[in-house]
């Protein structure tokens, strides 16, 4: 169904240890314990992504958060928030990266 908000999503990686909810106020918990993800663009990119079961075309999320902005340009900003959240998060595999794509390692919806 297009559109539809995940309310949480585990990533598949050892059993469940990052889970992101997007129903009542965003938040991202690893083991229970809340996660901090600096700056809110790096959240929404984390946010946006946890939407999507596949990797997301970095063309799309360049014109989603800087429609306004040439290719380069954003696809500089674009590399820096992905670099940002990859720090963020505490396992390496939970960000997947392409020449082309962005997505979140293998998940389970409940």
């Amino acid at each position: 169904m297009q559109g539809l908000v995940v309310a949480e999503r585990d990533l598949a990686l050892p059993p469940s240890e990052i889970q992101i909810y997007l129903l009542g106020p965003p938040r991202v918990e690893r083991r229970g314990q809340l996660l901090a993800i600096p700056r809110s663009q790096v959240r929404a990119l984390l946010y946006r992504l946890s939407t999507e079961l596949h990797p997301i075309p970095r063309e799309t999320l360049c014109f989603l958060f800087w429609p306004d902005t040439s290719e380069d340009t954003a696809r500089s900003n674009l590399s820096r928030l992905v670099s940002i959240l990859h720090h963020a998060l505490p396992l390496p595999e939970a960000l997947v990266t392409g020449q082309d794509q962005i997505g979140l390692g293998t998940c389970r919806h409940h």
